[in-house]
Formats: C-alpha cells, structure tokens, sequence
C-alpha cells in the first residue's frame, strides 16, 4: 500500500503514515481501525468470497469508519470451517473419499461443538463486560474522555446483543450490499 523503506533501525512507509493518522485522528473510542483502502480491496472480492471469508460480519461500520469487530469473530470462524468442508469434493478425493470424509467429519464436529461452547462463554463474558462498565460510566461521568469511551462500548455491546438497539453499527457486508453493485 505504498512505498516503505526500512533498515536495521527504522521502518518508514506510507501504510505506517495512514495508521498514525488513523490512530490519532480518527480512533477517539476503544477500537481498531481499517482504512478505506482495505476495505475498497475488501469491496473487490464478490459478495460469495467475502461471506466464504466471513469478512462481512468480521469488519463492523461505525459512522463511516472501518473497525474491526471484536465479538462474533467465533462465530464467523466457525462459519469459515463449514464453509472450507462443504467445499470439499468427492472428485478431487478419488478412491480415498470415504475415508477422508469420516476422519474429517469427526473432527469437524468436534471442532464446531468447541467453538459452541466458547461462543456460549462469550455471552457471559459480555454480561460482565457491560457491568464493569456500567460501575465505570457512573465513576468517570464527570470525566467525558473517558466516560465517552465506556459509553461507546456500551453501544457496541448493545448491538451486538441486540441488532435492533440503534443503528450506529452495521456489518460491513450490510454496508456494502446498500450502496449496491460497484
């Protein structure tokens, strides 16, 4: 994404110079920023390979920046793994297909009931989340940098949890999908 020097010292590129200002211009909540140039790269894969990819539900919009989204991402990890053994073919397999097939099957199942199990434990994990920060919101309300931060994870949660809570997020193949073909 650019030109990019470096030697045993220092590294210097044009990316290094767009996450700066990324970070200290635009980052003012809790959060990781992609810039625009990924996600018009992202754009270029057809709807099939993002969703094969779960790059749609992986990369969240937040008022027209790019953040990456830090829950669900079990969840579209295992959506990735369905994806990879639905794809696999007989054909390609030969003679050893069956074989093949039962030795993955078990392990895909085991892999996916895992990843089960640990997105359920997300779940709690976010109901104590959001009472740390509910204590915290009340201990910095005279503090609006940092109350403001709290607030926005807050609003992330939320929606996570809830689709319908507000409209400020929305996955990035939801937001690709209404600007329509490109």
């Amino acid at each position: 994404m650019g030109s990019y020097y470096s030697d045993a010292n220092m590294i210097f590129s044009k990316a290094m110079i767009d996450a700066y200002y990324l970070e200290s211009k635009k980052a003012k909540y809790p959060r990781i920023l992609i810039d625009n140039k990924i996600i018009e790269r992202i754009n270029m894969f057809k709807d099939a390979a993002a969703n094969y990819y779960n790059l749609g539900k992986a990369i969240l919009m937040d008022r027209g920046l790019a953040i990456v989204n830090p829950f669900e991402l079990l969840s579209g990890t295992k959506d990735v793994i369905k994806n990879i053994f639905s794809t696999v073919d007989d054909a390609d397999l030969g003679e050893y297909a069956p074989l093949v097939k039962s030795l993955t099957s078990g392990l895909v199942d085991s892999t996916l009931n895992l990843f089960d199990n640990i997105i359920s434990e997300e779940d709690k994990s976010l109901t104590a989340i959001m009472k740390i920060i509910a204590e915290n919101m009340d201990t910095y309300k005279g503090n609006r940098n940092t109350f403001v931060k709290y607030l926005w994870v807050k609003l992330l949660i939320d929606w996570i949890k809830n689709k319908e809570s507000g409209k400020r997020f929305i996955y990035l193949q939801q937001s690709l999908n209404k600007k329509g073909p490109q």
